[in-house]
């Protein structure tokens, strides 16, 4: 099977799917029904606007990882501004946690969170590492710490050099200044040659983050 597949029987010939993307891949065959350039597959971002824009559901988009398009028609109308800024606006930086490990079934509905949240260029190239155990967070934790006392040896100035102190005086003291007893730690990483790297995975996070608070 191709990459854009259509089915002519439900296609009305609107051309939406045409103008809607982005790297101008599709035309219009004989006015008919839609085709992507020949040669083109590989340009595609696998956005999946043309898709989605089709209202009698006759493009499908298939690639590796793809799945299907969720059924947002009314989300306008059911998601006003007043309830998303009061979940916005609720929103606050956790200092302490319960010590109790994450059910599997939350986790996988914020990775679905995260999986639909903008990237450049639709890469989607986040790669994820979880770690649902108290115990092993603290190693982090540690690990972290022993970063900290490496920079206060050789600080780049004295701003990162006070920080570090007191993070360590904190770990010290007994407490847990970078996860604040956590019990579940998720890192979003990429390569290092991706551009947009640090860009996707923050917003990923932050998408991720606002969807927790609904949990």
């Amino acid at each position: 099977m191709s990459l854009f597949n259509l089915d002519r029987e439900k296609c009305i010939s609107c051309g939406q799917c045409v103008e809607i993307c982005a790297s101008n891949l599709l035309v219009m065959k004989d006015t008919e029904y839609p085709v992507m350039r020949e040669g083109m597959e590989g340009r595609c971002m696998k956005c999946g606007h043309c898709e989605a824009i089709c209202s009698g559901g006759a493009i499908d988009i298939e690639y590796e990882g793809a799945g299907a398009v969720p059924d947002v028609s009314g989300v306008t109308g059911e998601i006003g501004y007043d309830q998303f800024a009061k979940l916005a606006f609720s929103r606050r930086s956790v200092r302490n946690f319960r010590n109790r490990a994450i059910e599997r079934e939350k986790l996988e509905k914020l990775f679905e969170i995260a999986r639909y949240a903008p990237t450049g260029v639709n890469v989607q190239s986040e790669s994820w590492i979880v770690i649902n155990d108290r115990e092993k967070v603290e190693k982090v934790v540690d690990a972290i710490i022993g970063w900290a006392k490496a920079v206060v040896e050789y600080p780049p100035n004295e701003m990162m050099k006070t920080l570090c102190q007191n993070l360590i005086a904190a770990r010290e003291a007994g407490k847990d200044p970078i996860c604040r007893t956590a019990p579940c730690l998720i890192v979003a990483y990429d390569r290092v040659e991706n551009t947009f790297a640090q860009i996707n995975s923050v917003i990923a996070l932050a998408q991720m983050d606002l969807a927790a608070q609904t949990l």
